[in-house]
């Protein structure tokens, strides 16, 4: 499993697994309160941005921040949906199993 945060005109920093270990729930996700705390939103504004069999990324909703480039090819690699027309903006975390 890898966690990483992606947050515009940053490198992409890898978190470890094991720090998550006991707040991971058996379908892969982690509670809201700890996705917030890693965006640093509050955590009404947790979105889902995409899941899939082995994928969760998560995103502010509705955030007017810089435009993230690199969670843009992340998002493009796991979905295979261009996200040109809407760019993604801010902080994105990405779950993959």
């Amino acid at each position: 499993m890898t966690i990483s945060l992606y947050k515009p005109t940053e490198e992409p920093l890898l978190l470890t697994p094991t720090q998550f270990s006991a707040d991971i729930h058996c379908n892969g996700q982690l509670p809201v309160d700890r996705v917030a705390e890693l965006l640093g939103c509050a955590k009404l504004l947790v979105d889902v941005l995409a899941s899939g069999p082995d994928y969760v990324m998560y995103s502010v909703f509705d955030c007017e921040g810089e435009i993230n480039p690199i969670a843009m090819e992340v998002f493009e690699a796991l979905t295979g949906e261009p996200c040109e027309d809407d760019p993604l903006r801010g902080p994105i975390l990405c779950l993959c199993l």
